[in-house]
């Protein structure tokens, strides 16, 4: 059993990995061309906000469907790897805003919303949804996937660990 929560966990992270990772490519093709550019087109803010942390939550993603044994918090190599998770979540959640207050000379990722057509035009839900959709909602559910792991690591070590001896 908590194999098969393992693995759900890693295809998870593999799952969001490849989203954050193909949204910039894809986004164009069915008509969210958020940053601007075409769907194969490059850039320095597609590879930091998007590439680069969906190619790390794959392999976090990998690296939990390799293990072959429980997940036990405690070990180090654990912990490196739920912060990490933990931490490409919320640079997914809030990657546009706080590169462009880490890199202010790099650009406007975080108005990258406005080269949608009609963006502006759109009613507020409307913006809010495409944000959310693009960054928000994967960084929430990267970082619920985070404290997931955690969960299931402590309740599988509380399980694990046997009543102390009683005296009779």
């Amino acid at each position: 059993m908590a194999a098969a929560r393992t693995r759900s966990l890693a295809w998870a992270c593999v799952a969001v990995g490849v989203f954050m990772a193909s949204t910039p490519f894809a986004s164009p093709l069915v008509g969210t061309p958020f940053d601007g550019l075409p769907a194969l087109a490059w850039s320095t803010d597609r590879m930091l906000l998007h590439v680069l942390p969906g190619c790390i939550g794959i392999l976090i993603g990998m690296a939990l469907l390799h293990e072959r044994r429980r997940i036990v918090i405690g070990t180090a190599s654990t912990w490196v790897l739920l912060g990490a998770l933990a931490v490409v979540g919320a640079w997914d959640g809030l990657g546009p805003w706080l590169y462009d207050m880490l890199v202010p000379h790099a650009g406007q990722s975080g108005l990258m919303f406005l080269t949608i057509p009609h963006f502006r035009q759109s009613g507020s839900v409307h913006q809010v949804l495409v944000k959310a959709f693009c960054h928000w909602v994967p960084g929430m559910v990267t970082v619920a996937l985070a404290l997931a792991w955690l969960c299931h690591g402590v309740t599988t070590h509380l399980l694990r660990r046997r009543p102390a001896p009683t005296l009779a």
